[in-house]
């Protein structure tokens, strides 16, 4: 039997931002590790926990402000950085200089606490790419922190090798959001529609790879080629919003698609928000095939076991295709040019049945390897 610790475990990642695949990895990170902890801090946007956690764990939140920051991570046991690409640099201008601060934010926290002499771990990381000299210091101070790391993929384990070398204690892992198959006992019961289609689509104007004219064009082929292979058949799509809020919200540019395909006579609906992970992904389980561009989004589908085609608008959508064994024809850079006469063959495929767009990785070695991340806790 596992003692628990008499102190709360401080934990930092991106919560309570409306974001799908943040919560989904927090659900990951309690429930797997609820034999570990016993009190948890979280740092979240609002001061709210946005899940509900297990009932043997008792959680509390905090806002990101300094004082209650510090005071909470001098009494913590430790601090645990929660699964995310946290530490990368695809992007541009001043998205790139907010992004800084937010990497110096976990590093200024993990080196705080190495001073104190507390236990520090990055849990079900995602690393890079690195473009810039400095994006990639900050993550090697950072990861110096560390007294473990686990990393979500082999692209991850790379950079971070390129980054700190084999002197790190660190595990390849997979991202914690595959718990969710565990913690869901519907899953296996949901009856999929042979017809339905579920997307998702995110914005790609602050990525090096996009732009304000990249995004409008792949949006622009995106809308053609959907119409095109769903007018006049007996198929239906489902728009899915992984990003709620604010900021860097789906909301606008999946409402705005939603309404075109409509007046085109595409028979589609909207689904969204929704702030509990586990009702996501039952919903995307009922689809027979999934588009996908968010990285979380893209791992929902795999999860569900549906027929992916993946839009790599980030390095990290591609690496997630790599680590799952599904093809690189069923995953489309943004960054190479992109027409109508490309995609519409790559949808066209996705419906016919191919397996090339079947993943081969199984999910429930996905779930066993995501289990690995708490294997440095002593769990």
């Amino acid at each position: 039997m596992i003692c628990k610790e008499k102190h709360a475990w401080l934990v930092i990642g991106h919560y309570g931002g409306k974001n799908t695949g943040d919560e989904a990895m927090l659900n990951g990170l309690l429930w797997g590790g609820k034999e570990f902890f016993s009190k948890i801090v979280l740092v979240t946007k609002d001061g709210h926990v946005p899940i509900k956690p297990p009932l043997d764990v008792k959680v509390s939140a905090i806002r990101p402000a300094i004082r209650p920051l510090l005071i909470n991570l001098y009494r913590a046991r430790g601090v645990i950085v929660g699964g995310g690409t946290h530490f990368h640099d695809d992007y541009r201008g001043l998205r790139y200089v907010r992004h800084l601060r937010y990497m110096l934010r976990f590093v200024g926290v993990s080196f705080l606490a190495r001073l104190l002499r507390k236990k520090v771990y990055w849990l079900g990381i995602g690393l890079g790419p690195f473009y810039r000299r400095l994006t990639r210091w900050v993550t090697k101070l950072g990861a110096w922190c560390c007294d473990g790391i686990t990393v979500r993929d082999k692209a991850s384990e790379q950079e971070l090798l390129s980054v700190i070398g084999r002197s790190k204690n660190y595990l390849l892992a997979f991202d914690l959001a595959a718990l969710l198959v565990e913690l869901n006992n519907n899953l296996k019961s949901i009856k999929r529609q042979h017809n339905l289609i579920g997307i998702s689509i995110t914005s790609i104007q602050k990525a090096l790879s996009g732009g304000i004219d990249a995004e409008k064009k792949f949006l622009e082929c995106l809308r053609f080629s959907v119409i095109k292979l769903l007018k006049d058949k007996p198929l239906r799509l489902r728009i899915f919003i992984f990003r709620g809020g604010d900021r860097e919200s789906d909301v606008n540019l999946s409402y705005e698609f939603y309404q075109d395909l409509l007046l085109h006579g595409v028979a589609v609906e909207l689904l969204p928000y929704d702030a509990n992970p586990l009702n996501t992904l039952e919903k995307v389980a009922e689809c027979e095939y999934f588009i996908a561009t968010r990285y979380h989004s893209a791992l929902f589908g795999y999860l569900a076991g549906c027929k992916l085609l993946f839009f790599a608008y980030h390095r990290k959508v591609a690496d997630l295709a790599d680590e799952i064994g599904l093809p690189s024809h069923a995953v489309i850079n943004i960054r190479d040019e992109i027409s109508e006469d490309i995609l519409y063959p790559y949808l066209k495929g996705l419906i016919s049945g191919d397996r090339i767009y079947e993943a081969s990785l199984s999910v429930n070695e996905a779930v066993e390897r995501a289990k690995l991340n708490f294997r440095l806790l002593g769990i």
